[in-house]
Formats: C-alpha cells, sequence, structure tokens
C-alpha cells in the first residue's frame, strides 16, 4: 500500500492519499499534485522528495505554475 501525503510548512494536511501496493510511486504522486492544484489553486511553491524529480519536471497543466523543489534523494 502506498501513501502519499502534501503538507503546508506547518505540517497540517493539504492533501493525502492511500494506492494499492501495485501502483507505482510516481503515478500516486502525480494524482496527489493534482488534487492539491483542484483544492487549493493559491499553492505557488511544492518541495518534493528527490525521487518524484522525473515526474514533476514537465508538469500538467493544472500545477504547471507551482515552483518546484526537490530534497535529494537516497
Amino acid at each position: 500500500m502506498g501513501r502519499h501525503v502534501i503538507t503546508d510548512t506547518l505540517g497540517l494536511v493539504l492533501a493525502a492519499l492511500v494506492i494499492a501496493a501495485n501502483v507505482h510511486d510516481t503515478t500516486g504522486g502525480k494524482l496527489l499534485l493534482d488534487d492539491l492544484a483542484a483544492a487549493h489553486p493559491s499553492v505557488s511553491k511544492v518541495w518534493a522528495d528527490g525521487g518524484y524529480q522525473n515526474i514533476i519536471s514537465t508538469p500538467a497543466p493544472n500545477w504547471a505554475s507551482m515552483s518546484r523543489w526537490y530534497r535529494g534523494h537516497g
């Protein structure tokens, strides 16, 4: 089972997603960012784990305006 969570800088949950174990984490990350963009259109910056860098370096139109920062993966 995969779990994805997006919080604000205070740690308050903005979006959460639980996916089946056979769904790749990158797919879950895309779905969660779509949910975030729809529910919180004012979000303008996202910090993400480096493991998500490839999927969100070319963003979908609904979250293209977000600045993206990555933490090193490994």
